[in-house]
């Protein structure tokens, strides 16, 4: 089963989990030591690993279809650190 957050499917195999109240979750990718973000909708960014804290990765998500255009740049934004 497709697992969705903000109305984007994540690969499969991918975890999200609740992460420091309602509005921020991490993305985990299975398999990989590190393979997680985390996606504040509260702040509109993300940041590397599982923690609200340190550096945002992405900024800037504005207008109609903001959550799920930051979930996506997330998902890129893991699968680019964490290939084979």
């Amino acid at each position: 089963m497709m697992l969705r957050l903000a109305g984007v499917d994540l690969p499969t195999g991918w975890t999200a989990e609740s992460w420091h109240g309602q509005d921020s979750f991490a993305i985990c990718k299975p398999g990989v030591t590190g393979g997680a973000v985390t996606v504040s909708f509260e702040k509109r960014t993300y940041r590397a690993g599982m923690t609200i804290m340190g550096e945002a990765l992405g900024s800037g998500f504005t207008g109609r279809g903001w959550r799920q255009a930051l979930v996506r740049a997330a998902i890129e934004w893991l699968e680019s650190v964490t290939r084979e």
